[in-house]
């Protein structure tokens, strides 16, 4: 009997949830997630996660098998929706060393970002592994050091406080990336990296109000440390120095995404603008009126 295997399927889906933010109609990145099992047509192997065997498939990665198989890593630049990217590196666990290895020792790698392959042996908790992550939240400390987020992942791993001088200037943002990937595969690409090395950061292009943002909110959402700044009352959404109207459902009149992100999606997949316009609630009922009037053809 083949052994059961949850497999995820990495998909990005935007998904407006009033109830996540008060007041506003953010874009959410989530998965689609089959868990029922190996699919047919589905290629399965063995791995070794801290020495117990487990059961892993084609595009997944280490850390998808090392999660499933119950192990603790933590993570603070990935998010479900999204390719692995290997930034923060606080995910980084050990391979063992493969037949063969010329230096007998294992290897450290991204466990977001390396794929999940026959025949591996990780190691999420090793002296090396621990090292790397120590290291990297005691730079992150300094760097960040009013960052509740950053703080509470310190303390999970032992780092109190930080052998480095804290960071004059009080930033949260870990460089992690993640706010511009989400605009990027939102399509709107209204942010970006800008400088070199302690001195980069994510600003819009020539540091302008971007024409480009349509005030989503999905890279305030999907910030770990919660450092982009955002303003959302009274039927307005503030953020990259652009203000944008949010627009009432039709129906019910509850306040869901802004226009620009409405009409975005519109052009972008073709949608009708009056039906985005809607809440989610009232297109879930629009939508099973329209499933039901064709059942009755």
């Amino acid at each position: 009997m083949q052994p059961e295997f949850r497999s995820r399927v990495h998909r990005v889906d935007l998904e407006l949830r009033p109830q996540d933010w008060p007041g506003v109609a953010p874009v959410r990145a989530r998965w689609s997630d089959t868990r029922k099992g190996v699919s047919a047509t589905m290629t399965t192997f063995d791995m070794r996660i801290d020495g117990k065997p487990a059961r892993a498939a084609e595009g997944l990665t280490v850390l998808d098998v090392a999660r499933e198989a119950g192990a603790d890593i933590p993570t603070l630049c990935f998010l479900e929706g999204l390719p692995g990217y290997g930034a923060c590196r606080l995910c980084v666990v050990e391979l063992a060393p493969q037949n063969g290895s010329p230096t007998g020792r294992g290897k450290i790698v991204a466990s977001c970002a390396h794929a999940a392959s026959p025949g591996l042996d990780v190691r999420t908790r090793t002296r090396e592994v621990d090292l790397v992550r120590h290291t990297v939240m005691d730079l992150l400390l300094a760097r960040c050091p009013e960052s509740d987020e950053v703080r509470q992942m310190a303390s999970r791993l032992g780092v109190e406080r930080s052998s480095y001088a804290p960071d004059a200037r009080h930033d949260k943002c870990v460089l992690c990336g993640t706010c511009v990937r989400v605009c990027a595969q939102v399509g709107a690409c209204a942010i970006s990296a800008a400088g070199r090395g302690p001195s980069r950061e994510v600003v819009t292009p020539f540091r302008e109000p971007s024409t480009a943002c349509i005030g989503c909110l999905s890279c305030a959402k999907a910030c770990p440390t919660k450092n982009i700044a955002f303003e959302a009352d009274n039927g307005r959404v503030r953020i990259w120095g652009r203000e944008f109207e949010k627009v009432a459902c039709p129906k019910c009149g509850r306040l869901g995404g802004t226009r620009d992100q409405i009409a975005f999606y519109a052009k972008r997949h073709g949608w009708d603008e009056a039906t985005m316009s809607l809440c989610d609630a009232c297109k879930r009922a629009e939508t099973s009126m329209t499933f039901f009037g064709l059942m009755r053809l």
